[in-house]
């Protein structure tokens, strides 16, 4: 059809096609048919208006992009806007991009943004900036977005991404701090870190332990409490010794109780060196070297020590600063008493069996995904009820293997059964009936594997019967002594059998 169709030759063919099949449909149908011809008949036109629109544009742009007036460019439909060459939006002056709307922005394509100059862009108003989207940031090259991160909202800087942070400059850096989000701060390079200088103090909590090692004396003496907290398993036993009286003053003994034997030998190293810490800027120093000291030694504690305390909770000292063996030495008492933060690594890789047993509900619901693998086999049958959906669904297929016991392989199955049901699935990401799925297969073609033994056996007993007059023990006792197992008795008695 031709594009400039005339609108009374549109409703020719409307009307021609409505009479050319009333003959042989039923009202109803031809009722849907009108309405067919109609809708396309209303898309036609709005395409032919469109093209129109763009049409006009491109007529006004060969013309002279300089000759557009600026009421002109602000009448531009948003629709016409993706349809704008490149190389023409680049030439628009001063004016013509001050006559840019907020609608037109948000329709220009990511690829329309990047190609606009730097000296262009240096022009939006704060309105104007606003209007650009996440998809139009992150298209952006680091020199338009130099010229205008100072008027970005913190929600625009968080679009940001990483190949812009770790080439803003540290101006920019540090005018933004506090608008970073934790992901885009893990992004900082070492070079940025050491030029921000007391800058960081914000964002220190947030930064990555290979980003946090390299902070100077400066930068470790600002942090607050809570980020000492929250860095404490990174602080390394120089770093704490740049620690000044006034972050000492606040050490509590929460934190003593969460530092290793070498983190706790440096503090005590500091709190006894008079040039720096004294009691006149530090009124706490004498029951914090008790403090100090005292948790040194627990965290020596042998292995004999450890089951001579078995009905006591631990300290958190001790737990933090377990060895693989001493580990072994923790009875059902320290287990349970263990907060879920203190379920580490170290500790998961290495309970026993009859120790995994003792870990609570609330202990098994907090454990990551490989957490779970390591202690598969090592569960209870009863705790593989304490595992939540989203623990379930997050154990790799992999990790089911015939050397885990059947009682726990049928556990797990029951426990997968039970949530493979809409109520639990609409909580769970779209793939988790899948995932489900895919998990009960393994363990439909791993469990046999359990029972191939006693089948194996069973076939050899048929065999020696058959073959050699040999009988098992439960045979020969119905033939010579009238004894039954408590299985066939069963069936005998009851017409009950043993599945």
């Amino acid at each position: 059809m031709n594009k400039k169709l005339p609108l009374l030759s549109c409703m020719m063919l409307l009307l021609y096609g409505a009479s050319k099949v009333q003959a042989n449909v039923t009202e109803e149908q031809l009722t849907v048919i009108k309405e067919d011809i109609i809708s396309t008949y209303q898309n036609i036109i709005v395409s032919l208006q469109q093209q129109s629109f763009i049409d006009e544009f491109q007529a006004l742009a060969a013309a002279g992009i300089t000759e557009i007036s600026s009421k002109q460019i602000a009448a531009i439909r948003p629709s016409v806007i993706p349809a704008i060459f490149h190389e023409y939006l680049q030439q628009f002056n001063q004016a013509q991009i001050a006559a840019l709307t907020p609608e037109q922005i948000k329709a220009f394509l990511p690829s329309q943004v990047r190609a606009l100059t730097p000296s262009q862009l240096a022009n939006f108003t704060d309105t104007q900036i606003a209007a650009l989207e996440a998809r139009h940031i992150q298209g952006m090259t680091i020199n338009q977005i130099n010229v205008i991160v100072k008027k970005m909202s913190t929600s625009q800087i968080q679009n940001l991404l990483a190949e812009h942070i770790i080439l803003l400059s540290i101006g920019t850096l540090i005018d933004n701090m506090q608008d970073f989000s934790q992901e885009q701060v893990e992004q900082f390079t070492s070079n940025q870190i050491v030029e921000l200088k007391d800058k960081i103090a914000p964002q220190i909590g947030n930064l990555l332990p290979k980003q946090f090692q390299i902070l100077t004396a400066l930068q470790i003496q600002l942090m607050t409490p809570e980020q000492i907290t929250k860095q404490l398993p990174y602080l390394t036993a120089t770093q704490i010794g740049y620690f000044n009286a006034g972050q000492v003053t606040k050490i509590t003994a929460d934190q003593v109780n969460m530092m290793t034997i070498v983190q706790l030998k440096a503090l005590k190293a500091l709190l006894e060196d008079a040039t720096k810490i004294t009691t006149t800027n530090n009124p706490n120093l004498v029951s914090q070297i008790a403090l100090v000291t005292q948790a040194i030694d627990d965290a020596d504690l042998t292995c004999n020590e450890i089951e001579a305390i078995k009905e006591k909770p631990l300290t958190s000292t001790i737990y933090v600063n377990l060895t693989p063996d001493q580990v072994k030495c923790l009875s059902a008492t320290h287990i349970k008493n263990l907060k879920n933060d203190q379920l580490s690594s170290l500790i998961i890789t290495n309970l026993k069996k009859q120790q995994v047993e003792y870990l609570t509900k609330d202990q098994i619901a907090s454990l990551s995904k490989d957490f779970i693998v390591n202690i598969l086999a090592k569960l209870a049958k009863e705790q593989f009820a304490y595992l939540t959906p989203q623990q379930l669904i997050a154990i790799p297929v992999d990790a089911i293997t015939n050397e885990i016991a059947e009682s726990n392989l049928r556990a797990l199955r029951s426990a997968l059964e039970g949530i493979n049901n809409k109520i639990i699935l609409d909580t769970l990401p779209k793939n988790a009936k899948d995932l489900i799925e895919t998990l009960l297969k393994k363990l439909e073609n791993t469990i046999p594997k359990h029972a191939r033994h006693g089948l194996e056996k069973s076939n050899a007993n048929a065999e020696d019967f058959f073959t050699k007059g040999k009988v098992d023990k439960d045979t020969k006792d119905f033939f010579t002594k009238g004894k039954v197992g408590k299985d066939t008795k069963s069936f005998f008695k009851k017409g009950k059998v043993k599945i």
